[in-house]
């Protein structure tokens, strides 16, 4: 048997990189103290060109001017120098406030004209998220890249042309890299559904052809619990697994924390 894997490049939306330049607008000159002893009263009530700015993250472009009063006062309240606003999409639900909107824009001047009522310094970071310089002038085939492969299994002797499945594409972007065919290991190809398992399990209502299709974009939802999820697999007939494969997804990001598996 032979196992033939195609592979394709496909845009992935989220960019890393170091936070770039800052625009910033100051509410003050801001003066560099002459290096030397502070006395206790400088110590305990520092001015305010020696105080800490925060980054201030606007969250999946849930803003409002009510918000962004409030959050500006409480920066003042507790000594805060000034902030630099960082958009930040972190997941649903997102609100209506887009990067670089006329909405946006608005919402920002108002933090500006709030940041110079209470005297506090306000920078931007130059793009949304962690690029650095993302932005609409970031076309598809020059965004960061991920590698995506499906694989179709063929018996041979074979001669001839053969269908490939085609691989994920996101935002209409994809381009080959490379098709491999290689001999299988026994046993590769056999979907967990070709055995026919009994499944059993603790958990409400569980749909066990879910478990069982081989598609990674379907699953299980799982709320937290205090008494362990149990998914118990009986064949009929003694198996010999080199390997087993739990695909977690996670819709709500970086909800995944306390995480424990045991297979025995």
């Amino acid at each position: 048997m032979l196992i033939i894997m195609k592979s394709r490049l496909f845009k992935m939306m989220m960019a890393i990189s170091v936070l770039g330049i800052a625009c910033k607008v100051t509410a003050e000159d801001v003066t560099v103290p002459v290096p030397g002893e502070l006395s206790e009263q400088e110590f305990l009530n520092p001015p305010m060109s020696s105080r800490p700015r925060t980054w201030w993250h606007w969250l999946s472009n849930n803003v409002s001017k009510e918000g962004i009063t409030k959050d500006l006062e409480a920066m003042k309240e507790i000594g805060l120098k000034g902030t630099q606003v960082f958009g930040m999409p972190q997941g649903h639900p997102f609100g209506e406030v887009d990067y670089l909107t006329p909405k946006w824009m608005e919402m920002s001047e108002h933090a500006a004209k709030e940041s110079a009522r209470l005297g506090l310094d306000l920078g931007f970071s130059n793009a949304i998220g962690c690029s650095g310089a993302g932005g609409p002038w970031i076309t598809p085939e020059l965004s960061m890249q991920q590698l995506v492969w499906t694989e179709t299994l063929l018996t041979g002797p074979f001669d001839g042309e053969l269908p490939l499945t085609q691989p994920k594409i996101v935002e209409g972007y994809y381009r080959d890299v490379a098709v491999y065919a290689f001999p299988t290991l026994p046993g590769d190809g056999i979907n967990l559904s070709a055995l026919a398992p009994k499944v059993s399990s603790n958990i409400p209502d569980l749909s066990p052809g879910l478990l069982l299709d081989g598609d990674t974009d379907k699953g299980i939802d799982l709320q937290g619990s205090d008494t362990p999820w149990n998914i118990d697999f009986e064949f009929t007939e003694l198996q010999s697994l080199t390997s087993v494969q739990l695909v977690i997804g996670d819709l709500k990001k970086h909800q995944k924390r306390g995480i424990t598996v045991f297979l025995w």
